[in-house]
């Protein structure tokens, strides 16, 4: 199945977004379709042989919306069309305004006790106090003409969403109100007290207030995603023979030779070639710290040379580089839906009608109860007007799109809001030892002097007969001891022993490098260093020693050591109440010393990759919910079958394509953060259900009359349309809360 994002204008609440995901999924071929009402996209996964782009674009299309291709749009022409529909929408909120504020001082001024002028007093002409509500409710009414626009095309289509139960709320007050301007006309003045111009208006107002408001609101919503797009310079210095060239980074193309001076953006994804600088790769991986690149080392689009110069070859085109490639995965990730969800999509997908079935019976009822017309006209409109589809809509894809935005700008890549969802319920983090506890790399840590050999003396030693070794061991040896002294012997008659270590001669004497049985079969006294190797092989320590002329000058023990935020990351995660365990290949004493280190309690050693899946599986048996940190090609089947599998970055491919979720940086406090997203994303989702689900339980009743039945007042279809309008600012508001860093 192939996956494309198509991005759809015109929706305005869940109900069309429903309708949006109806039309698609009414094609054969498509296999599965998630409309994000928040980032307005839909996210489709189909059998090309079957369906093709273009026949999704027309069946939306013919729904009444606008689809399209992400990529058909420049990032120029999108800005540019963004900031048309705010403009657009800022001048119809203004002009709302504009006359709105004085319809309300007209209609409902002289009731209080304010003056009004004597010619459109409404006790010495009531025809010119009527006739000026109708033409300030009329000129609000075409300041808000595109909610009726909205509402006719769904009705052509067949469909009823948010601006229908408006329209036909704002209509129904203007109907009636223009029913009493005759009766007034015709000398009956007591029906100047049954006009509703202001409440045709100012439901347009508040509407267009909340819409204005949700818009902006959303927008933030993006932002994250939005910078990584942003990240890639317009313009690069291309090689052309000696000299550099300006040109516009989207004409690059894959092997062409680009410059990057101190304090420019790297264009694309590439391979230095030549000279060397420090990258700021924050803005992709959320790490700080700059790093170094040199000749072979990779650098990516959108970071910072932050000192040097370089000149690499590109590897990707723009649209291919890894902000894009972020993008792009966040994009589809954001337009996916997490379970919780589906409550609210199928509430949502027949609010509407119910709304209006309700609205019908709640008139119906009043004017068999014996109240008057105008009664029961004002309580149909309260209801269709206080209504809040919007809001059960915007509840799960907001606080979704603000997660994932934000984690990725943290260098953490979530592919699915089901992962997210899943990530919430985790009771126990499985961790791989080797490169995901540890940092997969060998490293000296003790180092200790026999027979009165001094440190620098026996280290030189050591580093000069394991300078020509390519054995990880032997690189760790070299690394520590060259930290210790700077100038070595060169080393002759190299002699390599499978298993045991190498023996040469250094600076004219004869060198032994290795383990106890390679001494043993030289004839070297180990008793020295006996009780050492004893206990560093009871950490599950591999230790290497050197003899000098049969005398053994000094033993390193080595061990891949834990990452330094290990132990506290894994305290902030057993304080969360999860529980951790360590699962490796390694042996017992080796993995129980660096499950103390890092404060892991549970330890399954020993394991093949097979194993891990069979203990994975039955942590889940267990009724657990399991997720699975590592990096390595043997842990992609234990990633796959956990519930929610953590990649780190620095892992293999085959291991970030079996993860849920992938953390681009080595910095371990990543999977405590993204541990953390998950438990705040769903309480937020949680917080913002609760208030769309009890506001229309709650103010569906009231706008219904539920409180005048006890004695109360009919509420206003202003009161309501603010209600509405504060609803869905409100969900969308507390989604923000998200952006806010762990």
């Amino acid at each position: 199945m192939k996956k494309t994002v198509l991005k759809v204008d015109g929706m305005h609440c869940a109900a069309c977004s429903a309708t949006v995901e109806r039309a698609i999924r009414k094609l054969s071929g498509v296999d599965f379709c998630s409309v994000n009402l928040a980032g307005e996209n839909a996210l489709v996964s189909y059998d090309e042989s079957a369906v093709t782009v273009e026949q999704m674009i027309t069946a939306v299309n013919n729904a009444g919306f606008k689809a399209y291709l992400p990529e058909e749009e420049s990032k120029t022409e999108a800005a540019k069309k963004a900031q048309a529909q705010e403009k657009h929408a800022k001048l119809r909120l203004i002009l709302s305004i504009i006359f709105a504020v004085p319809l309300f001082y007209v209609s409902m001024g002289h009731m209080v006790g304010l003056p009004l002028p004597s010619v459109i007093d409404p006790s010495e002409h009531p025809s010119a106090f009527v006739i000026t509500q109708l033409i300030l409710a009329v000129c609000v009414m075409l300041s808000g003409f595109d909610i009726y626009k909205n509402a006719y095309v769904s009705a052509i289509h067949k469909n009823v969403n948010m601006d229908t139960l408006i329209s036909m709320g704002s209509l129904a007050s203007f109907v009636y109100s223009l029913y009493s301007m005759f009766r007034v006309f015709f000398g009956d003045t007591w029906y100047i007290h049954q006009l509703y111009f202001e409440s045709a208006g100012l439901i347009l107002t508040f509407i267009l207030i909340g819409r204005y408001l949700e818009s902006a609101s959303k927008r933030k919503t993006n932002s994250a995603v939005e910078k990584l797009i942003d990240l890639s310079p317009s313009t690069a210095l291309l090689i052309v023979g000696s000299e550099e060239k300006t040109v516009q980074t989207e004409t690059l193309k894959k092997g062409d030779i680009v410059a990057v001076k101190s304090g420019m953006s790297i264009p694309v994804d590439g391979v230095v070639i030549n000279g060397t600088c420090t990258v700021d790769e924050s803005m992709l991986t959320g790490e700080s710290i700059p790093v170094e690149k040199t000749a072979g080392n990779m650098v990516f689009g959108g970071t910072v040379n932050t000192n040097g110069y370089i000149q690499f070859e590109v590897k990707s085109t723009i649209k291919e580089s890894a902000p894009a490639r972020i993008a792009d995965y966040v994009s589809q990730a954001q337009s996916t839906k997490a379970p919780i969800a589906k409550l609210a999509d199928k509430i949502a997908s027949v609010f509407v009608p119910v709304v209006i079935t309700i609205a019908v019976l709640t008139a119906v009822s009043w004017l068999v109860a014996g109240e008057s017309f105008a009664f029961a006209v004002k309580a149909f409109v309260c209801v269709l007007v206080i209504a809040c589809p919007c809001s059960l809509g915007l509840a799960t894809p907001t606080a979704l799109t603000v997660a994932m935005g934000r984690s990725a700008s943290d260098g953490i890549l979530i592919k699915s809001g089901e992962a997210l969802e899943r990530l919430y319920k985790v009771d126990v983090v499985a961790f791989d030892k080797t490169g995901t506890i540890t940092n997969g790399k060998p490293e000296v840590v003790d180092f200790v002097c026999f027979n009165g050999f001094e440190k620098e003396s026996a280290a030189k030693y050591f580093a000069s007969a394991e300078k020509k070794s390519e054995h990880p061991l032997a690189r760790a040896i070299t690394e520590y001891c060259t930290a210790t002294t700077e100038d070595l012997f060169e080393s002759t008659d190299l002699e390599f022993r499978t298993g045991m270590g190498l023996t040469c001669n250094v600076n004219g004497k004869a060198v032994v490098c290795g383990n106890k049985k390679l001494f043993e079969s030289c004839g070297v006294d180990f008793s020295v260093c006996e009780s050492f190797n004893t206990e560093a092989a009871q950490k599950g320590r591999t230790v290497i020693f050197i003899s000098v002329d049969g005398i053994i000058a000094a033993g390193a023990a080595i061990a891949d050591s834990i990452r330094q935020s290990t132990a506290e990351v894994i305290a902030k995660i057993n304080s969360m109440g999860i529980e951790t365990a360590m699962l490796t290949g390694d042996n017992r004493n080796c993995a129980d010393e660096i499950a103390s280190q890092a404060g892991i309690k549970t330890v399954f050693a020993e394991l093949l990759p097979e194993d891990k899946l069979i203990t994975i599986n039955r942590l889940k048996a267990e009724g657990k919910t399991v997720a699975m940190v590592g990096d390595g090609i043997n842990d992609a089947p234990s990633l796959t079958a956990a519930d929610v599998g953590i990649a780190v970055g620095s892992g293999t491919d085959i291991a970030i394509e079996s993860a849920d979720i992938v953390l681009l940086n080595d910095d371990f406090n990543a999977v405590y953060s993204a541990l953390k997203t998950g438990k705040q994303t769903f309480r937020i989702i949680k917080q913002n259900l609760f208030w769309a689900f009890a506001y229309n339980v709650v103010c569906i009743p009231v706008a219904a009359g539920v409180l005048h039945i006890f004695g109360g007042p009919l509420l206003s279809p202003m009161i309501a349309a603010a209600a509405m309008s504060l609803s869905s600012v409100t969900v969308v508001t507390n989604s923000l809360r998200l952006r806010k860093r762990n």
